[in-house]
């Protein structure tokens, strides 16, 4: 005969169940998150990464008993710049693509990198055990192309004009910061370009890897002046080496904000900063001005953790110190997302399995230089191939859906880096002209099909009483070589479909001589 249960332990049962099934399992969180990972069938030696939401709690995922706090929670050491903690809202367009971090084991080098699809931007985060200390004044964040077919992914970073006739393969990333005894996050940002041909290459040999290096000088020289309160990041397209020291280098200043000029200041670097700063203001307000290179973003007026900038311009520095020692920290190694076959590689496959960056160009542009031929003398001009390139859109991020954005506001301008229009008697630049604190340029337009496709040059001895101080030669002009003085700007702006705030992106284009002629004016 079975029993019958009593009334009240039968509430008692329903209050158990009821209680088990609403307790909150923060691991299950974790691996509930999706961020449109890789849904195809992987292959036995593939790795995917912890997916986590790296929005929300205080730690990083970690096996019972070991507890890391995210880079951007207080507490933490933080050696990155400040705007890294602020903006990583998945809603911006930031997505995971590479995570060591796990519950079960953590196995080093840790660290996670996100990828915002909107800006084409890279940015990886590195956690240092606690170490011995490190003597050292400076961070460099170097990335690698390790491809076995060239590609341009790097060639955005480190210049304010890219070269489509040569591959960039490294670009190094100097910020001021220090190691501690303590563990401590670091991090850098890397602007990538598109490769419309990724998905032709294995993933077993399309790789790249981020070197984070500690070196340690005394001084840091900007433009020959000390960098002072400028803060922002010094990128150069090569690896550090102790030749790197008391080396006049050429590179590019990366500021990621208002807050990294500091106060504008009477001396040697009032120029630059009034000049970045005007580029800031004007980017974030939706017009371009005083850059050739640069990503804007965010709410104008909004305060700094609303707002995002990624300013490039060309600049000369110098490290000094006696110490030309650098210590290698960390060396990992990534799958270029978007490869071939990545879902069947051996090790980690990128979480986001798309092609990085927005766009590129087919091709370099081109031009000619025309030598028109008066009864009065002969003038030089330039004449722009508008069938040379075409603009290559990323469809995977440029697209109808939800996750995807249209362009709009799309312009293109040929600037110099000269005054065309100086006869010897007007100002050395003209009203109008743009300075982005180490060149100064003209705005000439975009060349009109009416007017054949032209635009002023200036070379040597080619008018009365000219200031031709940054004029060539016409003798000295080569086939295939780029122009010296004259770059193509594009900019547009990136309208996310989910409704956050428009990016503003400006990209400049070497342009290459493709031939010499001359016409009867």
């Amino acid at each position: 005969m079975k029993k019958q249960l009593k009334p009240i332990y039968f509430l008692i049962l329903i209050a158990i169940v009821l209680l088990n099934s609403c307790k909150k399992n923060p691991v299950e969180d974790l691996k509930k998150f999706d961020n449109n990972s890789s849904k195809k069938t992987l292959g036995v030696n593939a790795i995917t990464p912890y997916n986590f939401n790296w929005e929300v709690g205080d730690y990083m995922p970690a096996p019972t008993g070991t507890s890391i706090l995210k880079p951007w929670a207080s507490g933490s050491n933080q050696s990155f710049p400040l705007l890294y903690a602020t903006d990583i809202k998945a809603t911006d367009g930031w997505q995971l693509v590479y995570n060591t971090f796990n519950t079960t084991q953590l196995t080093p080098p840790l660290y996670f990198v996100l990828y915002n699809r909107y800006r084409g931007v890279l940015r990886a985060y590195f956690y240092l055990s606690p170490i011995t200390p490190i003597p050292s004044s400076n961070i460099i964040h170097t990335l690698v192309q390790r491809a076995a077919n060239n590609a341009h992914v790097l060639s955005y970073s480190a210049a304010n004009a890219v070269d489509l006739n040569a591959t960039s393969n490294t670009t190094s990333l100097a910020q001021p910061f220090k190691t501690t005894a303590t563990g401590t996050w670091y991090a850098a940002e890397f602007e990538m370009a598109y490769d419309p041909n990724v998905g032709t290459k294995d993933a077993g040999s399309n790789l790249m890897s981020w070197e984070v290096n500690s070196i340690n000088v005394s001084n840091l020289t900007l433009n020959g002046t000390s960098q002072g309160s400028i803060t922002g990041t010094i990128a150069q397209p090569a690896p550090p080496s102790p030749g790197m020291f008391g080396s006049l280098l050429s590179g590019a200043l990366e500021v990621g904000g208002l807050a990294a000029l500091g106060p504008i200041k009477e001396g040697a670097t009032s120029l630059l900063k009034s000049a970045l700063h005007d580029a800031l203001k004007s980017g974030l307000s939706g017009s371009v001005k005083n850059v050739s290179n640069g990503i804007f973003g965010g709410v104008a007026g909004a305060d700094s953790t609303r707002q995002y900038v990624h300013l490039t311009t060309n600049t000369t520095y110098t490290f000094t110190g006696a110490s030309t020692d650098v210590y290698s920290l960390a060396n990992m190694s990534m799958i270029i997302p978007g490869s071939k076959n990545q879902e069947s590689t051996t090790g980690y496959v990128p979480l986001y399995p798309s092609p990085l960056g927005l766009m590129t160009l087919s091709a370099a542009p081109t031009a000619q230089l025309v030598y028109l031929q008066y009864s009065w003398g002969h003038f030089p001009v330039a004449q722009l191939n508008p069938n040379s390139y075409n603009i290559v859109w990323n469809q995977s991020i440029i697209n109808n859906t939800s996750t995807g954005a249209t362009i709009a506001n799309l312009k293109q301008e040929i600037i110099s880096y000269e005054n065309t229009n100086d006869d010897g008697t007007d100002q050395p630049w003209p009203v109008g002209s743009e300075y982005d604190g180490a060149n100064r340029y003209v705005n000439l337009g975009y060349p009109s099909p009416s007017n054949n496709n032209y635009f002023a040059i200036r070379t040597v001895n080619t008018c009365y009483g000219c200031d031709f101080s940054n004029s060539e030669a016409w003798a000295t002009f080569t086939i295939g070589q780029k122009m010296p003085n004259h770059v193509l700007r594009i900019s547009f702006d990136v309208v996310p479909n989910n409704g956050t705030p428009k990016i503003k992106i400006v990209k400049s284009f070497n342009i290459t001589l493709s031939g010499v002629t001359t016409i009867d004016g």
